[in-house]
């Protein structure tokens, strides 16, 4: 049966999110500082900008590990009870949002809401959005390529 339901679903699905969202964090974040930094050193402002970047990747692959393993299992876990895909991607992005607390509540012994934390909360939803317009897009594609490969006659 988990075979059938991988077919539809994305069995990948918290990696492509754990991914983008730490991107998309990395990105949200360094425009966060640079719009708090001056302007006047525009070279200096760029460098520091992808120096930013690369830490909060990089913090964010180890920070963001623990979290992974638990929200991918969850999610083996509950996709084969659930019939809709944007059900599961809710799920996620709820149980992946949930970690950001957990994570913070572990990694700093309290709800410390710094302006990491809002990031990543922010950059979640963020990322679960692209990757669902990315999916309808690739559904509407697979439509109109067998669409135009069927032969009228």
């Amino acid at each position: 049966m988990e075979k059938e339901e991988s077919n539809e679903k994305d069995l990948n699905y918290p990696l492509k999110l754990w991914v983008l969202t730490l991107f998309i964090a990395a990105i949200l974040y360094s425009l966060w500082s640079a719009c708090k930094d001056d302007w006047s050193d525009v070279p200096g402002l760029l460098y520091g900008l992808i120096i930013v970047a690369f830490w909060e990747l990089c913090l964010g692959f180890i920070f963001g590990l623990p979290a992974l393993i638990v929200v991918w299992s969850l999610y083996r876990g509950y996709i084969l009870l659930t019939k809709s895909l944007l059900t599961d991607y809710v799920i996620t992005v709820l149980l992946s949002i949930i970690s950001v607390f957990a994570s913070f509540k572990l990694l700093l012994g309290g709800f410390n809401f710094e302006e990491l934390a809002i990031v990543y909360m922010i950059a979640i939803p963020i990322a679960a959005v692209v990757l669902y317009l990315r999916q309808k897009r690739k559904q509407h594609k697979i439509i109109a390529v067998s669409l135009t490969t069927i032969n009228p006659e």
